[in-house]
């Protein structure tokens, strides 16, 4: 039997053209009063002709379209591409699909794609409010997820263990991002975070090993973090970029200390303009717990090149800073002012004797 695609949306009034589709698949229909409306020659197609089902591979229903029941398509069982409201999605088949658009609806039921291993593309419309717990749970196909502007809060669990997901745009409605939301997708590579994002739950990033980028810079407040460990399992070659205005909030938050010295911030300023250590230096001062390693180093570089080391009053004039130990903790402190002469990209980086970062400002002089 031929595969045959059946976009319910589209499907002409006249049930002589409905059939004709239908049997060009190889499928024959009965007679079906014409004066009858779509939705019910639809439901009576489908519900005399079961085999008609296993033909479609593709369903299209839009949210408008009232009298089709959820479970007419509850044997469609080679659907790979499927556009409907949230509420037909309980009854589609899993099995083959590939591709969702959701249309309509206010909410997407927890759990309802869990463990859907052939689905590699979510596309979620504006009406949507809400992502279910454990929603996309499994899907270890999935490479590519849409999160429309409506959505306010994604569930806990929503898309642990999609392994396959590289990168993720948080759209701006949403507000809360659940516990264990990305846990485990160890293919991400970057997350965009929207700008009204309040409340990031326990280990929502954990485990997302290969993620190198996580943009705040569209946030309007540093988000609450549920506890130290959201970003557990976190690359050691990660930046959090985040806006330059609330860096000071975001470097001094509690439960964002333990991600500090992943956190970068982009500045601008003009050449030959003179800055102090504010203007570089988070307060003009840098905390460091004491090991037995030793004094952690400062330097800056231009445009990806060599790195030199601090003090460099030889180039910037008066400008220096000095460690202080005072309960085993060092405090850096930044003095004097700066003028920048050449044009570019410049990293300010103050790293551990491990040469893992502590601090990295970065400032676009134009």
């Amino acid at each position: 039997m031929a595969s045959m695609q059946t976009n319910l949306n589209q499907l002409s009034s006249d049930i002589t053209a409905i059939k004709q589709a239908i049997i060009n698949g190889g499928v024959e229909l009965p007679d079906v009063t014409p004066t009858a409306s779509l939705a019910d020659k639809i439901e009576e197609i489908i519900s005399e002709n079961e085999n008609v089902k296993s033909c479609i591979t593709e369903i299209e229903i839009q949210p408008d379209i009232e009298g089709i029941k959820p479970s007419s398509i509850s044997g469609c069982t080679a659907v790979k591409r499927a556009v409907l409201p949230s509420v037909m999605l309980t009854d589609l088949p899993k099995e083959t699909l590939e591709e969702v658009i959701i249309n309509g609806g206010e909410s997407i039921e927890q759990g309802v794609f869990s463990g859907c291993i052939t689905l590699k593309k979510v596309t979620i419309g504006n009406t949507i409010t809400s992502i279910g717990a454990n929603a996309f749970s499994g899907c270890t196909a999935l490479e590519s997820v849409i999160i429309g502007s409506g959505v306010t809060n994604i569930g806990n669990g929503a898309f642990t263990g999609c392994t396959s997901l590289i990168n993720i745009t948080i759209g701006s409605g949403v507000t809360d991002i659940g516990a264990n939301a990305f846990e485990g997708c160890n293919s991400l590579e970057s997350v965009e975070i929207g700008q009204n994002v309040q409340n990031i739950g326990e280990g929502a990033f954990s485990d997302c090993s290969n993620c190198l980028f996580y943009d705040f810079s569209s946030c309007a407040q540093v988000p609450e973090l549920a506890s130290e460990h959201v970003f557990d399992g976190i690359n050691d070659n990660t930046e959090i970029l985040v806006p330059d205005e609330l860096f000071e909030d975001y470097f001094y938050n509690d439960n964002w200390r333990v991600v500090a010295h992943y956190i970068i911030t982009r500045g601008t300023a003009e050449a030959n303009t003179v800055l102090d250590s504010k203007d570089i230096w988070v307060s003009g001062q840098i905390t460091y717990v004491c090991t037995d390693l030793g004094v952690p180093r400062g330097y800056y570089k231009i445009n990806d090149g060599e790195e030199i080391e601090i003090p460099f009053s030889q180039i910037f004039g008066n400008f220096s800073y000095y460690w202080e130990l005072e309960n085993g903790i060092y405090y850096a402190t930044f003095k004097g002012n700066a003028v920048l002469p050449q044009t570019g990209t410049y990293q300010f980086c103050i790293v551990d004797p491990n040469d893992r970062f502590l601090y990295r400002r970065i400032l676009e002089v134009i």
